[in-house]
Parts: C-alpha cells; structure tokens; sequence
C-alpha cells in the first residue's frame, strides 16, 4: 500500500511537474531545401530567347509588309514599329545569353551540353535575323523583287512556327499536366513538321524555279537562300530543344 502523500512531498511533486512542463520542446527538424535545379534555369532562359526571336521575326514581317509601299501612311507605321521590334527582340535574345543569370550559370556549367546547346542555338537566331536586317527593301513595281519578297515572308512565318513548337515542347517538358502536356507536345511537332515543310517548298517550290529561270544569279536570289539556310538550321535547332 503506497505511503500517503505528505504536503511537502505533494509540494515538490507539484514543482517537479510544473519545472518539465517549462522545458521548451524540441525544435521540429527544418526540412532540408530541394536542389537548385539549373535546368530549369536554362529551361526558362530558352523561354526568354524564343520570345526574342519570335518579337523580332513578326517585326521583321511587318517591315516587310510595310515595304509593299501599298497603303501609304501605314506602310511607315508598319515599317518604324517592325524595325523596332527586330531590333527589341535581338535585344532580348543578347541579354538573355550574355546577362547575369547565364553569367552565374556559368560558374557551374560552362561545359554541360546544355549551355553548349544554348548557345549555339542563339548564334542560329542571331544569323537568322542578321539575314533579316541587311536585307534590301523591294522595287514594289519589279515582279521578280516581289516573288523573292514574299518568299522572305514565308520563311520568317517557317522560323517563327518552328518557335512556337519549341515553346509548346518546353511547356510539356515539364511534366505538370499529363493530358495537356501529351498534346502540346504532339502539336509541337505537328508545327515543326509545317515549318519544314514550308521552307521546303518555298527554296524548292514551283514559285522558286520561276524565279531561278528569271535570274538565277543576282543578289536578291542570293540573299534569299542565304536567309532560307539559315531559317532551315533554326527549324532544325529548335527541334532539338530539350
């Protein structure tokens, strides 16, 4: 039969329960931060260039509509605010490939194939829209200058398609929505698909062996295979997109 309780013993029962309780709990475990995923840094980043490249490509085709000299005072609207976004967009792609995010990248994956990939993909950008810049404006009234000018057209529409189908391929890289992302990624390469095929028939087509048989030599022809080249390696560039 237990002891009875004396009021002291009570006393210091009550202090010994009251001292426990007055001891601070554990502190909860923090949980350990996830890894810094740098692919997904450069996953962005190509996000960013392809918006570049896709302001500067529609600049580009209002430029090129504008120098139809068909609509007057439109036709220098066009022309200002495609000049405009060619060269923003150039812009974009420069400080994204040479700014302090792909700076800090640097630090840790100079070498990775990925940053390699990148930058040779900006490169291809860059020479497509060097193309674009230096290309002369037409002879409205000359049919040959005209033919060869909305075949420039047609390659930017091809470049830019092959943008979008990279942007819809990186969307469904990142694996955050099983039914939307199986579709972008059949649509992505539905688009590539179209692009090549429009570059195809636009160096190649029907349209091209007239204007071969008009003049097979002169700087407008070799300005638009040069531009036709260069939108090809794009297209191919961009499908390679992780």
């Amino acid at each position: 039969m237990p002891a009875p309780r004396t009021p002291l013993r009570t006393l210091a029962v009550c202090l010994a329960f009251t001292a426990a309780c007055a001891q601070p709990a554990p502190p909860a475990e923090t949980p350990a931060a996830p890894a810094h995923d740098s692919a997904m840094d450069m996953h962005h980043l190509h996000g960013l260039m392809s918006h570049g490249l896709e302001m500067a490509l529609e600049g580009a085709t209002l430029q090129m509509l504008g120098q139809m000299n068909m609509a007057g005072a439109v036709d220098k609207t066009a022309v200002d605010h495609g000049t405009a976004m060619l060269s923003e967009g150039r812009g974009l792609i420069n400080s994204a490939i040479a700014g302090p995010a792909m700076m800090a990248m640097h630090t840790t994956s100079a070498n990775d194939p990925l940053m390699l990939y990148t930058h040779d993909l900006a490169k291809t950008m860059g020479t497509v829209l060097d193309h674009l810049q230096t290309m002369p404006a037409p002879d409205a009234k000359n049919q040959k200058d005209m033919a060869l000018h909305h075949m420039h057209i047609a390659l930017v529409h091809a470049a830019l398609m092959a943008s979008q189908g990279a942007s819809l391929k990186m969307a469904a890289s990142m694996k955050m929505s099983e039914a939307v992302d199986t579709e972008a990624s059949t649509h992505a390469s539905a688009m590539f698909q179209h692009a090549r095929g429009l570059y195809s028939e636009t160096i190649n087509g029907d349209a091209m062996k007239a204007a071969h048989a008009a003049d097979a030599a002169g700087d407008g022809m070799t300005a638009t295979h040069n531009l036709g080249e260069s939108v090809n390696a794009l297209i191919e560039s961009l499908a390679k997109m992780p």
